[in-house]
C-alpha cells in the first residue's frame, strides 16, 4: 500500500463497492472484487515466472498424504459424534416431554445452579475457584431461580451433583 497510485485505486473502488452495496448490485460487487484481486493476488504469468525460476513444486510426500487421509477421517468421526450426540439430546429431550430447547436451556439452568451452589457451599468450581460470600451467592441463585426452581434443585443437588459434576 506504499504506492500511491494503488491507494488511489483501493480508495476509488471501495467508493464504488459502497454504491454498489447500496443499490443492491451484486454483478457490480463481484466485478469490483475482481478488480481488487487483481492487485494483490498473483496472475498466472506471476505463478509462470517463479515456476521458470523455482521449478515445479515437490509432489505431495507420503507423510503429507496421509495427514490429508488423517484429517479426512477425523471430519468423519466428528460428523458421527455430531450426530449420536444430537440423537441423545433428542431421546433426552423427549424423555423429559421436552423440545430440544427447551432440554438444552434445562441443561445449562441446572449447570449454572450447580456453579453458583458450588461457589456458596465454599466448594469451588471445576476451577477451584470460590466466588464471593455465602450470603452473595444465597442472593444470587434467588434473583436467577424462581422459588420452584430452586425447590427442585436442591430437592436433587445430589443426584445432579453426581450426574454433572462427576
Amino acid at each position: 500500500m506504499g504506492d500511491p497510485a494503488m491507494y488511489q485505486r483501493f480508495a476509488q473502488a471501495a467508493a464504488q463497492y459502497n454504491e454498489a452495496a447500496a443499490r443492491g448490485d451484486t454483478t457490480a460487487i463481484n466485478k469490483l472484487h475482481e478488480i481488487l484481486n487483481a492487485e494483490v493476488l498473483p496472475t498466472r504469468e506471476d505463478s509462470a515466472a517463479v515456476r521458470k525460476k523455482c521449478g515445479t513444486p515437490p509432489p505431495t510426500s507420503a507423510a503429507e498424504a496421509r495427514i490429508d487421509e488423517l484429517d479426512k477421517q477425523i471430519a468423519a468421526l466428528q460428523d458421527q459424534i455430531r450426530a449420536v450426540d444430537a440423537k441423545v439430546a433428542d431421546a433426552q429431550a423427549e424423555a423429559g416431554g421436552m423440545t430440544r430447547a427447551q432440554w438444552a436451556m434445562a441443561l445449562e439452568r441446572i449447570q449454572m445452579y450447580l456453579e453458583a451452589h458450588l461457589a456458596k457451599s465454599g466448594s469451588g468450581s471445576k476451577s477451584g475457584s470460590s466466588s464471593g460470600s455465602s450470603s452473595g451467592s444465597s442472593a444470587n441463585l434467588k434473583r436467577a431461580f424462581s422459588e420452584a426452581e430452586l425447590a427442585a434443585l436442591e430437592k436433587r443437588l445430589e443426584k445432579l451433583r453426581v450426574l454433572l459434576v462427576g
